[in-house]
């Protein structure tokens, strides 16, 4: 197969999410901005970028929308059911202690209910995080305590499991136990690769315009890609950091841009 000599496959770019790439775009147009006069080849690939940029800022800001209700309505469900499972748990118990016997296993049971459920269900009234904390602090306490073993001498294996599942959905859900990045939407993964398209040319549009034999031409295409070529990726806390020895970046000669990292 002939080998493809275009922008997409000769310009390397930094890893950019859609943050990224919307600061590092906005720096490269400022610094084209500051310009007196672009070169029509540039200028025409810079109208290109803007305009992907325009549209990648559109669907982020449908998606912040569409991911905030999306949050909400998963928020509302997991706190159902959780609702649910803490309901179910509390009338089998109430179950157990309505008994008119002595027995040790209506002990259990009004013990747990009072240890559990001092006031109720009223705790399943709060906010969704208050909410979650109280039923955290409900569920250590059987774990410390073993309580576990209670629950399965009056048969309630099944409740206990699945309150631990409630549970443990309704802390995803909340984002108190899971951390991870959402994906961005596919309308906005659309549009970045868009943007990146038209930024690989943009950038080996600049580097054509550098003369070695005319100095100002060399001058220009360093202050144009000047932004992409000192960025610097945000680091990850405790992964990325720098040696506290480490010297600062300094900016890559044009000549080298089309060789960053992917």
């Amino acid at each position: 197969m002939a080998r493809v000599f275009d922008s997409q496959s000769m310009v390397g770019l930094p890893a950019l999410d859609a943050p990224a790439a919307l600061a590092v775009t906005s720096a490269l147009l400022t610094a084209a901005g500051a310009e007196k006069r672009l070169p029509s080849r540039l200028a025409r690939e810079r109208h290109r970028v803007e305009e992907r940029l325009a549209a990648l800022q559109v669907e982020l800001r449908s998606s912040l929308g569409a991911m905030a209700l999306g949050a909400g309505r998963v928020a509302r469900l997991a706190d159902r059911r959780e609702d649910a499972a803490f309901s179910a748990l509390e009338r089998w118990l109430d179950g157990w202690v309505a008994l008119p016997a002595d027995a040790p296993e209506v002990e259990r049971a009004r013990s747990l209910h009072a240890t559990l459920f001092p006031d109720g269900l009223q705790f399943l009234r709060l906010p969704f995080k208050q909410e979650w904390a109280e039923a955290q602090m409900r569920i250590d306490y059987i774990d410390e305590n073993k309580l576990d073993v209670d629950f399965e001498a009056l048969g309630g294996q099944l409740f206990l499991a699945t309150l631990r599942e409630a549970h443990a959905e309704y802390g995803q859900a909340l984002g108190i136990t899971r951390t991870a990045a959402p994906e961005p939407a596919p309308a906005v993964r659309a549009q970045l690769d868009a943007l990146k398209a038209s930024l690989r040319a943009y950038v080996l549009q600049v580097v054509a315009h550098a003369d070695q034999e005319e100095p100002a031409t060399v001058a220009m295409s360093e202050r144009l890609l000047a932004p992409l070529a000192s960025w610097q990726p945000r680091p990850r806390p405790g992964i990325d950091k720098p040696p506290a020895d480490s010297a600062p970046p300094t900016a890559a000669p044009t000549s080298d841009i089309v060789s960053l990292d992917r």
